[in-house]
């Protein structure tokens, strides 16, 4: 794969995609926030390619956060390095299968409250 960079200033980027996912928060009864430590973040990535990975976690997050569950997404710059964050409070994966979380093709059943 060859990867298109560019520089984009990432919180309108982010704040985009979560605005796609805030009517499946509304309709799920989930409290769904952004939250940025700046407003304006210029970051060199492939929009197309971080577009796919925020997609996923974000689905990831609504599929395992139960009705009136929490979703956050946070950027956050300290010392020049961007931090991403997305949490909910859905089940967890249990610590012996992390280093699973990037085999394609292991889907994983056992999960921690």
């Amino acid at each position: 794969m060859k990867l298109k960079v560019e520089c984009v200033d990432v919180v309108p980027f982010v704040k985009d995609i979560y605005r796609s996912f805030a009517e499946l928060a509304r309709r799920k009864d989930i409290s769904f926030t952004f939250d940025s430590t700046e407003e304006k973040i210029d970051l060199w990535f492939d929009p197309l390619q971080m577009q796919k990975v925020l997609f996923n976690l974000l689905s990831n997050a609504f599929k395992y956060t139960p009705e009136e569950g929490n979703i956050t997404i946070g950027l956050k710059v300290e010392k020049q390095l961007l931090t991403l964050n997305i949490s909910n409070s859905g089940k967890g994966i249990a610590k012996e299968n992390l280093a699973k979380i990037f085999d394609r093709y292991k889907i994983l059943d056992s999960f921690e409250m």
